[in-house]
């Protein structure tokens, strides 16, 4: 920029959005009031806008969420616009009194000039002012209601963008402008370059060009990406396209660029060519691997957005991939870290720091002084200007590193990895004057450089955490923090000090130790909120969870602002209560490359029916902490959870073979994992691979013979497996075992079996003896879900007004002790649910109708989207009642989100039932697959009645073989049943026209 300026005419000022956000003119950027964040971000918001203007209060509410005064608010938005005014040089910038507005005829803005050109149809006038997405960088700290709003617009402004792109495309394949057409599917493809069906379209412009080696050169960094950033098979019509252009050249098959084993480092920074701009790639004269320029573009495409790298400097990666594809090797000068120029800030946006090693000299030595390094680091994330790594996050990646957590490398590595540009590590000392003396420093995590280093004093630890917080801020040009770490944790050392052991322990995943050293910390000072936390999440005992979760909860209003929100994140996750996707995303406002928050935010999507939003959050966790699955154990990671929930999103989607292969990467990552395999069991039985399913639970048992549900899981296989008599074999032999918890888990799945099979009045008796052990483990006071079974028992056996009785009990019952509400708000819309259904079967519409009003409201109160639609199920069974059998297939159909599992998955089998009545088999036929691959628990619908269905869908469908199968497991599983159940299966026998075989 030129020489810059505080005032300029106006018509010489322009407002850019896209890419960044400033005032500029002709003579360079605009100084004064237009330069301040808070004030760039009104105008920003009154820019968006455009004609409609905003209201004073909107403003208020996104930039002074949190003053209390009304007047001083009302008072600082005042002179904000004031200042914008006076330095802008024109009082008719904004006008207005309530509703204001941003004159664009006196400052210009490109986001008004896109939203224009779109309205009108002049896709490309508005593609040309797309620099970047809207407010790229910008960040405004103590604003997350602005920064909630930046984000929704840019997903708009964006998907706007990539409409126009397809739009400009489109016309010029028409138009038979080739050249221009790859143009465009080019810029769209560098939008995301994950999306494949950009891919595709680039490919087939490519191959349409005569350009087919670039086609299939397209193919390959496809097929790099996915497998080096997702860890997943490429797209199959990307690939078929491939290989019928490689036909067409006679060409064999292009290697992936990078081998499939190579870990993404997602935190490493983005290096850029030497003499390379945004736009432009410096011809490189030296020789440079494959995986050396493959690993840059993907990290540039999964760091998190606040590194802020240009979406230009990724695609310019990308060509430089795309040309490497093509040479095989080509030459670089060298790849070097961008240094920033003179007067240009170090970082583009917030700095990220982790808090590393503190060796202790004093005398003795304790080793690592770890409560003061998680003092430091939770005094530090006090600021909303820096993103500090947890001490719990940088002891994972310690772990997950193996190589310890005593050497600088270590912690150095575990940073980078962490994503932070510098690690501040020191050591305590003792000078013998009564006080202690800390050294620091800030080392650079990509040179290994000491940026800066500092000496301070204190009389304790606490007093070295507040004048160490207020040094380093102050060397990052941060404003003070008031207060002191004592007011956001414990004011106990010895507390925190057996809390940051308890972190070490639980990364090196020595949970006994971990959940002893966090007791002892909540010994030392019971109002320790993290430690509370802590010492939820490692409690083998998931009874006492709630109740641990919802003290932690209470204890929040004392931890960091980031700390209460994991806080609340982990309490709405075990309660199943709404909330969880908002605070999840609070959280990742504050880190976007946090691994947890990306978990806790696509588990909110998976509960609200939502698993194509999941499934990139947790791809990207998956990439951030892709390491964790080469640890010693990794049952416990981030990214084991990332791998079992996307399993989980992509059965929601119903796509089995994405969701197989997944959990077989784990697996291959780590074959000495007893949960990889177990969970590839759980899988493989989920969609029907049973031989299979049952040798890698064979697999996970040989690991460890104690795996807790290793029993359950076998159960499972052998229901689907139609094997009853050795599933009730294996459950009577459970019930005999020496553990309480283990007969119960017997008397259980022997309860279910017995259903399965027809034989209600022995499954009585089994679930009995299991509510009368439990009444002795929980001293009569069992928990209300446990009444499930029994009443399901009771309906199957015709004692229907005895089961309703039983549904209502549980909708009305007192809550257990150490059972949130939240929990038995849920209980309630389900037994509520139940009781309807029951109802629906006696004719009883008046009362159905009162019942549905119930529902809805229980229902509203859950965080889980099935519980919210319920009503609809309700809904449909009174039209159904009343002959309706359309509008009732249309309830069902509103009723159902995924996951269908628990009672919920009863809707699946109405509906079904409803769509073969009106000559819809097939579509029957899918609505009953999709909740055969669930867990076999017993609750609502037995594996034979979904087996009873399909049999009579395919009948309908005309598919014999299929119908006689489905027939024959009814009858095989029927044939001990009691008399009623025999002459159903009989009648399903006569009614499809064959005779099912013992």
């Amino acid at each position: 920029m030129g020489a810059r300026q505080s005032r300029f005419r106006h018509d010489m000022n322009r407002f850019v959005t896209f890419g960044g956000c400033a005032v500029v003119s002709s003579g360079g950027e605009v100084r004064g009031a237009a330069t301040q964040q808070r004030r760039l971000a009104l105008l920003a918001v009154l820019a968006r806008a455009g004609e409609r203007g905003v209201s004073r209060t909107r403003l208020l509410s996104l930039f002074w969420p949190d003053e209390d005064d009304d007047e001083r608010r009302r008072k600082a938005l005042a002179q904000a616009l004031y200042a914008l005014r006076r330095d802008l040089g024109d009082e008719r910038i904004i006008t207005g009194s309530q509703e204001l507005k941003l004159d664009a005829e006196v400052l210009p803005h490109d986001v008004g000039e896109f939203m224009h050109h779109l309205r009108h149809g002049r896709h490309a006038e508005a593609v040309a002012l797309y620099d970047g997405p809207f407010l790229s960088g910008f960040h405004l700290v103590g604003a997350p209601a602005f920064e909630r709003w930046a984000d929704e617009e840019r997903r708009v402004l964006e998907r706007d963008y990539t409409r126009a792109l397809e739009t400009l495309a489109g016309n010029a394949e028409r138009q038979g402008q080739r050249a221009e057409a790859i143009t465009y599917w080019r810029k769209l493809a560098a939008v995301d370059p994950l999306d494949s069906r950009a891919t595709l379209a680039l490919m087939r412009a490519l191959a349409a060009n005569g350009e087919v080696s670039a086609a299939i050169r397209q193919a390959a960094i496809h097929e790099t990406l996915f497998q080096q950033e997702l860890e997943l098979p490429p797209d199959r019509e990307v690939m078929a396209f491939a290989m019928e252009l490689r036909a067409r050249q006679g060409t064999e098959p292009v290697a992936p660029l990078v081998p499939v084993d190579v870990a993404p480092v997602v935190a490493a920074p983005v290096p850029v060519l030497a003499g390379a701009t945004d736009d432009t790639i410096a011809e490189p004269p030296a020789a440079v691997s494959i995986a050396s320029l493959v690993t840059p573009l993907t990290v540039a495409l999964a760091t998190p957005l606040r590194r802020r790298w240009t979406r230009a400097r990724v695609l310019a990666v990308a060509v430089g991939v795309a040309a490497l594809a093509a040479l095989g090797t080509w030459g670089v000068s060298a790849l070097q870290h961008h240094e920033p120029a003179p007067g240009e800030p170090r970082y583009h946006a917030p700095p990220s720091i982790a808090v590393g090693l503190i060796a202790d000299f004093r005398e003795p030595s304790t080793g690592p002084v770890r409560s003061l390094a998680a003092l430091l680091a939770t005094s530090l994330a006090r600021s909303e200007a820096l993103r500090v790594v947890s001490a719990a996050r940088l002891s994972e990646l310690l772990h997950h590193g193996g190589v310890g957590d005593s050497t600088e490398a270590a912690y150095i590595s575990a940073a980078r990895r962490a994503g932070a540009h510098e690690l501040i590590d020191g050591s305590l000392f003792d000078p013998g004057d009564g006080t202690l003396r800390l050294d620091l420093r800030r080392v650079d995590v990509e040179t290994g450089s000491v940026l800066a280093a500092l000496t301070i004093r204190g009389q304790d630890l606490f007093a070295l955490a507040d004048s160490g917080t207020a040094r380093l801020l102050d060397g990052f040009g941060i404003e003070p923090l008031a207060g002191s770490v004592r007011d956001v944790t414990t004011r106990s050392a010895v507390a925190h000090r057996f809390y940051a052991e308890g972190l070490k322990a639980n990364a090196s995943y020595d949970l006994e130790a971990a959940r002893r050293l966090f007791g002892e910390a909540l010994r030392a000072d019971s109002q320790f909120a993290m430690a509370a936390y802590e010492y939820a999440r490692v409690n083998p005992n998931r009874a006492e969870l709630a109740e641990e979760m919802s003290r932690a909860l209470h204890l929040a209003k004392r931890a960091t602002a980031r700390e209460r929100l994991i806080i609340r994140a982990g309490w709405a996750s075990t309660m199943q209560v709404a909330g969880l996707k908002e605070t999840a995303d609070s959280l990742l406002q504050l880190d976007q490359s946090d691994p947890q928050a990306l978990l806790f935010a696509a588990e909110a999507r998976l509960n609200l029916g939502l698993p194509g939003e999941a499934i990139p959050l947790l791809q990207r966790a998956l990439a951030i902490d892709s390491a964790a699955l080469g640890a010693v154990r990794p049952e416990h990671c981030y990214a084991c959870e990332a791998v079992q929930m996307l399993s989980r999103a992509y059965l929601d989607q119903d796509n089995p073979d994405a969701a197989i292969a997944i959990i077989k990467r784990w697996v291959d990552r780590q074959p000495q994992s007893t949960e990889a395999w177990a969970s590839y069991s759980r899988v493989l039985d989920f969609t029907g691979r049973l031989p299979e399913a049952s040798r890698a639970l064979d697999r996970a048992l040989a690991l460890n013979p104690a795996y807790p549900a290793g029993f359950v899981r076998r159960v499972s296989n052998l229901l689907r497996a139609a094997r009853l008599s050795e599933a009730e074999q294996l459950a009577r032999e459970q019930t005999t075992l020496a553990t309480a918890d283990q007969r119960l888990d017997g008397w259980w799945q022997l309860a279910t079996v017995l259903r399965h099979q027809g034989r209600m009045r022995d499954a009585l008796v089994a679930v009995n003896r299991f509510r009368a052990i439990r009444d002795t483990v929980d001293g009569g006071q069992m928990a209300l879900n446990h009444a499930y079974l029994p009443a399901l028992i009771l309906a199957d056996a015709g004692r229907i007004p005895a089961a309703i009785a039983l549904f209502d009990s549980m909708a009305t019952g007192a809550i257990r002790p150490g059972e949130h509400d939240a929990n038995v708000r849920r209980l309630r819309t389900i037994s509520l649910t139940a009781a309807a259904d029951l109802v629906a079967q006696q004719g009883d519409t008046t009362s159905l109708q009162a019942r549905m009003r119930a529902i809805e409201e229980a229902g509203s109160q859950s965080g889980v989207v099935r519980d919210t639609r319920a009503h609809h199920y309700v809904r449909g069974l009174l039209w159904r009642a009343r002959g309706k059998s359309d509008l009732a297939i249309t309830e069902f159909q509103a009723a159902m989100a995924p996951p269908l599992r628990g009672y919920h998955s009863r809707i699946n089998i109405e509906l079904a039932r409803g769509l073969v009545t009106r000559g819809e088999p097939d579509a029957a036929i899918t609505a009953v697959r999709f909740i055969m691959r669930d867990v076999v628990d017993g609750i609502a619908v037995t594996q034979t009645e979904m087996h009873e269905v399909l049999a009579q869908a395919h009948h309908a469908a005309g598919r014999a073989d299929s119908a006689s199968f489905h027939a024959d497991w009814v009858k095989r599983a029927w044939s001990t049943g009691e008399p009623a159940y025999q002459a159903r299966a009989q009648r399903l026998s006569q009614f499809i026209g064959v005779r099912a075989t013992r």
